[in-house]
């Protein structure tokens, strides 16, 4: 099955300013609504704001697999499409029905 993982991408220049501990208040304001204690609302928020894009095409199973698979490959499972990053918390993975599931600090809740 395809599975499409959408993920929250910053820029160039908002990479940089977090990475020199600059003034970031986009990245705040999109992290903090999924990544600290991220639930269906929040990740509704940051998905209904344009937050997220998709990142990446994955051949799985099931959500586990595609878990798995974001993070330790085998790349031939993965077909790339935005600057994919590991798959974790707070991103959303959308199955082959349309149905959205975000990664939870323990598994997958529907959104």
């Amino acid at each position: 099955m395809l599975y499409t993982v959408h993920q929250i991408h910053l820029t160039n220049s908002q990479i940089d300013a977090v990475n020199s501990g600059g003034e970031t208040p986009d990245f705040y304001h999109r992290y903090s609504r999924t990544i600290c204690a991220p639930t269906p609302e929040r990740i509704a928020e940051a998905w209904d704001a344009g937050d997220y894009a998709p990142a990446c095409r994955i051949i799985a199973d099931n959500l586990d697999e595609v878990f798995e698979v974001g993070n330790i490959g085998p790349e031939e499972s993965i077909q790339r499409l935005n600057g994919l990053h590991s798959v974790s918390v707070g991103d959303v993975i959308e199955d082959p029905d349309g149905n959205r599931h975000f990664v939870a600090p323990f598994g997958f809740e529907e959104c």
